[in-house]
Protein backbone atom coordinates (compact mmCIF):
# COMPACT_ATOMS: atom_id res chain seq x y z
CA UNK A 1 0.00 0.00 0.00
CA UNK A 2 1.03 3.59 -0.63
CA UNK A 3 1.11 6.91 1.19
CA UNK A 4 0.50 9.81 -1.19
CA UNK A 5 1.92 13.12 0.05
CA UNK A 6 1.22 16.59 -1.31
CA UNK A 7 3.40 19.34 0.18
CA UNK A 8 1.86 22.78 -0.26
CA UNK A 9 2.40 26.48 0.32
CA UNK A 10 -0.25 29.05 -0.67
CA UNK A 11 -1.62 27.21 -3.70
CA UNK A 12 -5.16 26.50 -2.59
CA UNK A 13 -6.76 26.54 -6.04
CA UNK A 14 -4.12 24.28 -7.54
CA UNK A 15 -4.14 22.02 -4.50
CA UNK A 16 -7.84 21.26 -4.95
CA UNK A 17 -7.16 19.98 -8.48
CA UNK A 18 -4.27 17.86 -7.21
CA UNK A 19 -6.40 16.28 -4.45
CA UNK A 20 -9.30 15.67 -6.82
CA UNK A 21 -6.96 13.81 -9.18
CA UNK A 22 -6.05 11.47 -6.31
CA UNK A 23 -9.73 10.91 -5.50
CA UNK A 24 -10.23 9.79 -9.12
CA UNK A 25 -7.59 7.05 -9.05
CA UNK A 26 -8.55 3.68 -10.52
CA UNK A 27 -7.47 1.63 -7.49
CA UNK A 28 -9.48 1.03 -4.34
CA UNK A 29 -9.13 3.90 -1.87
CA UNK A 30 -8.29 1.38 0.87
CA UNK A 31 -4.96 0.79 -0.86
CA UNK A 32 -3.60 4.24 -0.10
CA UNK A 33 -3.74 7.23 2.23
CA UNK A 34 -3.31 10.92 1.44
CA UNK A 35 -1.24 13.34 3.50
CA UNK A 36 -1.46 17.11 2.99
CA UNK A 37 1.62 18.81 4.43
CA UNK A 38 0.87 22.53 4.80
CA UNK A 39 3.98 24.71 5.06
CA UNK A 40 2.50 27.81 6.75
CA UNK A 41 -0.05 28.67 4.05
CA UNK A 42 -2.07 31.84 4.61
CA UNK A 43 -4.54 31.47 1.72
CA UNK A 44 -7.17 29.28 3.39
CA UNK A 45 -5.57 25.93 2.64
CA UNK A 46 -6.56 24.47 6.01
CA UNK A 47 -10.18 25.57 5.55
CA UNK A 48 -10.22 24.04 2.06
CA UNK A 49 -9.28 20.64 3.46
CA UNK A 50 -11.62 20.75 6.46
CA UNK A 51 -14.62 22.03 4.47
CA UNK A 52 -14.29 19.79 1.42
CA UNK A 53 -12.45 16.58 2.23
CA UNK A 54 -13.59 15.29 5.60
CA UNK A 55 -16.43 13.03 4.46
CA UNK A 56 -14.57 11.04 1.78
CA UNK A 57 -13.95 7.32 2.05
CA UNK A 58 -10.28 8.04 1.43
CA UNK A 59 -8.10 8.54 4.50
CA UNK A 60 -6.92 12.19 4.28
CA UNK A 61 -4.64 13.59 6.97
CA UNK A 62 -3.83 17.29 7.24
CA UNK A 63 -0.47 18.14 8.85
CA UNK A 64 1.12 21.52 9.49
CA UNK A 65 4.88 21.91 9.11
CA UNK A 66 6.15 25.08 10.79
CA UNK A 67 9.74 24.88 9.52
CA UNK A 68 9.72 26.69 6.19
CA UNK A 69 11.03 24.62 3.31
CA UNK A 70 10.08 21.81 0.97
CA UNK A 71 12.65 19.42 2.43
CA UNK A 72 11.13 19.78 5.90
CA UNK A 73 7.73 18.99 4.42
CA UNK A 74 8.96 15.92 2.59
CA UNK A 75 10.64 14.58 5.71
CA UNK A 76 7.47 15.22 7.72
CA UNK A 77 5.48 13.26 5.15
CA UNK A 78 7.85 10.31 5.44
CA UNK A 79 7.75 10.44 9.25
CA UNK A 80 3.93 10.44 9.30
CA UNK A 81 3.32 7.86 6.59
CA UNK A 82 1.88 4.55 7.74
CA UNK A 83 2.83 2.56 4.64
CA UNK A 84 6.14 1.31 3.26
CA UNK A 85 6.04 3.40 0.09
CA UNK A 86 5.61 7.18 -0.21
CA UNK A 87 4.54 8.88 -3.43
CA UNK A 88 4.93 12.64 -3.86
CA UNK A 89 2.70 14.75 -6.09
CA UNK A 90 3.34 18.48 -6.55
CA UNK A 91 0.56 20.71 -5.27
CA UNK A 92 0.17 22.15 -8.78
CA UNK A 93 0.21 18.74 -10.44
CA UNK A 94 -2.63 16.56 -11.68
CA UNK A 95 -2.10 12.79 -11.58
CA UNK A 96 -3.55 10.68 -14.37
CA UNK A 97 -6.24 8.19 -13.19
CA UNK A 98 -3.90 5.14 -13.43
CA UNK A 99 -1.02 6.87 -11.64
CA UNK A 100 -1.20 4.77 -8.45
CA UNK A 101 -2.25 1.62 -10.28
CA UNK A 102 0.93 1.75 -12.36
CA UNK A 103 3.00 2.42 -9.24
CA UNK A 104 1.51 -0.62 -7.53
CA UNK A 105 2.38 -2.68 -10.58
CA UNK A 106 6.04 -1.70 -10.16
CA UNK A 107 5.97 -2.52 -6.46
CA UNK A 108 4.60 -6.00 -7.17
CA UNK A 109 7.84 -6.81 -8.98
CA UNK A 110 9.36 -7.21 -5.48
CA UNK A 111 12.77 -5.90 -6.52
CA UNK A 112 14.81 -5.81 -3.30
CA UNK A 113 17.05 -3.05 -4.71
CA UNK A 114 14.15 -0.81 -5.71
CA UNK A 115 14.29 2.68 -4.18
CA UNK A 116 12.38 5.00 -6.48
CA UNK A 117 10.25 5.29 -9.64
CA UNK A 118 9.25 8.32 -11.68
CA UNK A 119 7.69 9.17 -15.02
CA UNK A 120 6.56 11.89 -17.41
CA UNK A 121 5.60 15.38 -16.28
CA UNK A 122 3.62 17.08 -19.04
CA UNK A 123 2.94 20.83 -19.13
CA UNK A 124 -0.34 22.68 -18.69
CA UNK A 125 0.51 26.10 -20.13
CA UNK A 126 -1.49 28.87 -18.48
CA UNK A 127 -0.58 31.15 -21.37
CA UNK A 128 0.76 30.12 -24.79
CA UNK A 129 4.34 28.89 -24.74
CA UNK A 130 6.56 31.79 -25.90
CA UNK A 131 8.89 31.43 -28.87
CA UNK A 132 11.99 32.18 -26.77
CA UNK A 133 11.36 29.14 -24.57
CA UNK A 134 13.49 26.57 -26.37
CA UNK A 135 13.22 22.82 -25.56
CA UNK A 136 16.57 23.18 -23.77
CA UNK A 137 14.82 25.30 -21.11
CA UNK A 138 11.81 23.06 -20.49
CA UNK A 139 13.35 21.02 -17.68
CA UNK A 140 13.64 24.26 -15.68
CA UNK A 141 9.87 24.59 -15.88
CA UNK A 142 9.49 21.06 -14.44
CA UNK A 143 8.65 19.53 -17.82
CA UNK A 144 10.04 16.01 -17.71
CA UNK A 145 9.99 13.61 -20.68
CA UNK A 146 13.18 11.60 -20.89
CA UNK A 147 12.19 8.52 -22.85
CA UNK A 148 9.31 6.55 -24.32
CA UNK A 149 10.81 3.41 -22.82
CA UNK A 150 11.49 2.22 -19.29
CA UNK A 151 15.09 2.57 -18.06
CA UNK A 152 17.22 2.69 -14.92
CA UNK A 153 19.01 5.87 -13.87
CA UNK A 154 22.80 5.81 -13.58
CA UNK A 155 25.22 8.07 -11.71
CA UNK A 156 26.59 9.67 -14.88
CA UNK A 157 23.26 10.93 -16.24
CA UNK A 158 22.36 14.61 -16.29
CA UNK A 159 18.90 13.97 -14.85
CA UNK A 160 17.50 12.23 -11.79
CA UNK A 161 13.83 11.45 -11.01
CA UNK A 162 11.27 14.26 -11.02
CA UNK A 163 10.48 15.25 -7.44
CA UNK A 164 6.88 16.18 -8.17
CA UNK A 165 6.04 12.78 -9.63
CA UNK A 166 7.82 10.07 -7.72
CA UNK A 167 7.42 7.10 -5.39
CA UNK A 168 10.03 5.98 -2.84
CA UNK A 169 10.64 2.99 -0.64
CA UNK A 170 10.34 4.66 2.77
CA UNK A 171 13.02 2.56 4.45
CA UNK A 172 15.62 3.67 1.88
CA UNK A 173 14.83 7.33 2.52
CA UNK A 174 15.20 6.80 6.26
CA UNK A 175 18.41 4.81 5.85
CA UNK A 176 20.02 7.58 3.78
CA UNK A 177 18.96 10.41 6.07
CA UNK A 178 16.00 11.80 4.16
CA UNK A 179 15.96 15.11 2.31
CA UNK A 180 18.70 17.59 3.20
CA UNK A 181 17.03 20.64 4.74
CA UNK A 182 19.72 23.06 3.58
CA UNK A 183 18.44 22.47 0.03
CA UNK A 184 15.04 22.86 -1.60
CA UNK A 185 12.46 25.62 -2.01
CA UNK A 186 11.85 27.68 1.11
CA UNK A 187 9.53 30.47 -0.02
CA UNK A 188 12.44 32.91 -0.41
CA UNK A 189 14.44 31.74 -3.42
CA UNK A 190 14.53 29.05 -6.12
CA UNK A 191 17.09 26.83 -4.40
CA UNK A 192 16.72 23.17 -5.39
CA UNK A 193 18.78 19.99 -5.30
CA UNK A 194 17.34 18.13 -2.30
CA UNK A 195 15.93 15.45 -4.58
CA UNK A 196 19.06 15.21 -6.71
CA UNK A 197 21.23 14.70 -3.63
CA UNK A 198 19.16 11.85 -2.20
CA UNK A 199 18.87 10.24 -5.65
CA UNK A 200 22.63 10.27 -6.07
CA UNK A 201 23.01 8.67 -2.65
CA UNK A 202 20.56 5.95 -3.64
CA UNK A 203 22.41 5.09 -6.84
CA UNK A 204 25.81 5.08 -5.12
CA UNK A 205 24.47 2.74 -2.45
CA UNK A 206 23.37 0.21 -5.06
CA UNK A 207 19.66 1.02 -5.21
CA UNK A 208 17.63 1.17 -8.42
CA UNK A 209 15.82 4.27 -9.65
CA UNK A 210 13.44 3.56 -12.51
CA UNK A 211 11.88 5.74 -15.20
CA UNK A 212 8.48 4.56 -16.42
CA UNK A 213 6.93 7.14 -18.77
CA UNK A 214 3.35 5.98 -18.18
CA UNK A 215 3.58 6.98 -14.50
CA UNK A 216 2.44 10.37 -15.67
CA UNK A 217 1.22 13.66 -14.24
CA UNK A 218 0.29 17.02 -15.75
CA UNK A 219 1.87 20.11 -14.24
CA UNK A 220 0.68 23.71 -14.30
CA UNK A 221 3.22 26.12 -15.76
CA UNK A 222 2.23 29.24 -13.87
CA UNK A 223 1.65 32.43 -15.83
CA UNK A 224 3.92 34.25 -13.37
CA UNK A 225 6.82 31.99 -14.36
CA UNK A 226 6.53 32.25 -18.12
CA UNK A 227 8.86 35.18 -18.55
CA UNK A 228 12.54 35.71 -19.20
CA UNK A 229 13.36 37.15 -15.78
CA UNK A 230 11.96 34.12 -13.93
CA UNK A 231 13.98 31.76 -16.15
CA UNK A 232 17.17 33.70 -15.48
CA UNK A 233 16.51 33.57 -11.73
CA UNK A 234 15.86 29.84 -12.05
CA UNK A 235 19.13 29.34 -13.95
CA UNK A 236 21.07 31.33 -11.33
CA UNK A 237 19.72 29.20 -8.47
CA UNK A 238 20.22 26.09 -10.59
CA UNK A 239 23.94 26.85 -10.85
CA UNK A 240 24.08 27.63 -7.13
CA UNK A 241 22.28 24.38 -6.28
CA UNK A 242 24.72 22.27 -8.29
CA UNK A 243 27.63 23.67 -6.28
CA UNK A 244 25.72 23.19 -3.03
CA UNK A 245 25.21 19.51 -3.86
CA UNK A 246 28.89 19.07 -4.69
CA UNK A 247 29.97 20.63 -1.40
CA UNK A 248 27.53 18.48 0.56
CA UNK A 249 28.82 15.39 -1.26
CA UNK A 250 32.35 16.34 -0.21
CA UNK A 251 31.23 16.41 3.44
CA UNK A 252 31.13 20.18 3.63
CA UNK A 253 34.73 20.87 2.61
CA UNK A 254 34.94 24.63 2.12
CA UNK A 255 38.28 24.79 0.29
CA UNK A 256 37.74 26.69 -2.96
CA UNK A 257 38.63 24.79 -6.12
CA UNK A 258 40.53 27.49 -8.02
CA UNK A 259 40.45 25.56 -11.29
CA UNK A 260 36.64 25.54 -11.15
CA UNK A 261 36.64 29.18 -10.08
CA UNK A 262 38.74 30.32 -13.04
CA UNK A 263 36.75 28.16 -15.46
CA UNK A 264 33.53 29.64 -14.19
CA UNK A 265 34.84 33.19 -14.49
CA UNK A 266 35.83 32.37 -18.08
CA UNK A 267 32.28 31.14 -18.79
CA UNK A 268 30.80 34.32 -17.31
CA UNK A 269 32.98 36.56 -19.46
CA UNK A 270 32.54 34.41 -22.59
CA UNK A 271 28.75 34.36 -22.40
CA UNK A 272 28.64 38.07 -21.59
CA UNK A 273 30.43 38.77 -24.88
CA UNK A 274 28.29 36.24 -26.78
CA UNK A 275 24.97 37.80 -25.75
CA UNK A 276 25.14 40.51 -28.48
CA UNK A 277 25.89 37.89 -31.14
CA UNK A 278 22.66 36.18 -30.14
CA UNK A 279 20.82 39.32 -31.21
CA UNK A 280 22.78 39.92 -34.40
CA UNK A 281 23.86 36.63 -35.94
CA UNK A 282 21.89 33.76 -34.42
CA UNK A 283 18.30 32.51 -34.88
CA UNK A 284 15.55 34.60 -33.30
CA UNK A 285 15.71 34.74 -29.49
CA UNK A 286 18.98 32.76 -29.39
CA UNK A 287 20.42 35.47 -27.13
CA UNK A 288 18.38 33.81 -24.36
CA UNK A 289 20.71 30.80 -24.47
CA UNK A 290 23.72 33.02 -23.71
CA UNK A 291 21.81 34.97 -21.06
CA UNK A 292 20.81 31.66 -19.47
CA UNK A 293 24.39 30.37 -19.44
CA UNK A 294 25.64 33.71 -18.10
CA UNK A 295 23.10 33.65 -15.25
CA UNK A 296 23.80 30.00 -14.42
CA UNK A 297 27.55 30.69 -14.33
CA UNK A 298 26.95 33.58 -11.93
CA UNK A 299 24.96 31.25 -9.68
CA UNK A 300 27.71 28.65 -9.88
CA UNK A 301 30.29 31.25 -8.85
CA UNK A 302 28.09 32.37 -5.95
CA UNK A 303 27.74 28.76 -4.80
CA UNK A 304 31.49 28.15 -5.08
CA UNK A 305 32.23 31.16 -2.90
CA UNK A 306 29.40 31.31 -0.40
CA UNK A 307 27.58 28.02 0.15
CA UNK A 308 28.64 26.59 3.50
Amino acid sequence: MITVAICTFNRKEYLKKAIDSILKQTIDCNLFELLIIDNNSTDGTEELIKNNYTDNNLSIKYIKEDNQGLSYCRNTAVANSKYDFVAFLDDDGIAEPQWLELMLKVLKENNVNFACATGDVLPIWEIPKPSWLFPFFEIYFSIFQLSKERFKFTDNQNHTPAGGNVIYKKQVLIELGGFNTTLGRNGINLLSGEETLIHKKMIRNGYELIYIPDIRIHHHIHKSRINRLWLLKRSFWGGYSVQAIKKLESNGQSVINFKKLYLNLYNIILNLFLIPTGFLFKPKHYYMVYLFRFSKSLGTLYGLLYFK
